[in-house]
């Protein structure tokens, strides 16, 4: 459960970093946006984000909710990781893209190691 909560206050933080501060986040990100713009990337990185935190955080309540939360967060954050990869790879990358693929590798190895601990599986 502790994993789910690490993992998920860091995408809460994330997302209400992006909903407060849209115009700081998305140049991290490498983005540079129009209003219109601004209002889809608070949607989806803000909203988004806080709505994956709140289904990580919210079923840490409930321990028969964990193994599916632990597979949901795991398949997200591959997806994610993998995804960065490939813009990485077909794109380029710069500091800020480059640090959010290592955190994202970081969180798949721990929500791996996590589900698989509770399925009483060794890695």
């Amino acid at each position: 459960m502790i994993t789910l909560r690490i993992i998920g206050v860091l995408y809460l933080l994330s997302g209400l970093w992006c909903v407060a501060n849209p115009d700081v986040s998305s140049q991290f990100l490498g983005m540079t946006l129009s209003q219109q713009g601004l209002a889809e990337f608070i949607a989806v990185y803000g909203g988004l984000q806080v709505g994956i935190a709140v289904a990580m955080l919210g079923s840490t309540f409930n321990a028969q909710f964990v193994p599916g939360a632990l597979y949901f967060a795991l398949l997200v954050s591959a997806g994610l990781f993998v995804f960065r990869l490939i813009g990485i790879v077909l794109h380029g990358a710069y500091e800020g893209l480059l640090m959010m693929a290592v955190l994202e590798g970081v969180f798949v190895v721990a929500l791996l190691k996590s589900y698989l601990k509770r399925r009483d599986v060794s890695l």
